[in-house]
């Protein structure tokens, strides 16, 4: 994996994060409570795994070809 690419999926990761804590504070819910707040290594996984949806999801969408999106 390339260094651009590397830096490119933590930024994303981190602006992903970053949007989740900021909700959950404008909501009012636990964000660094140990007991009901975010776990950060959970909240770096799923924002690793909402990346990927993405990234496969815009890949299906530019290859009409696959025929996995309808038109």
């Amino acid at each position: 994996m390339s260094k651009a690419l590397r830096e490119g999926i933590r930024d994303s990761i981190e602006i992903l994060a970053n949007e989740v804590i900021a909700q959950r504070l404008k909501t009012g819910k636990a964000v660094y409570s140990t007991e009901t707040g975010i776990d950060a290594n959970e909240l770096t996984s799923q924002c690793l795994r909402y990346l990927y949806r993405l990234l496969v999801l815009l890949y299906a969408e530019s290859r009409p070809e696959l025929g996995i999106v309808p038109q």
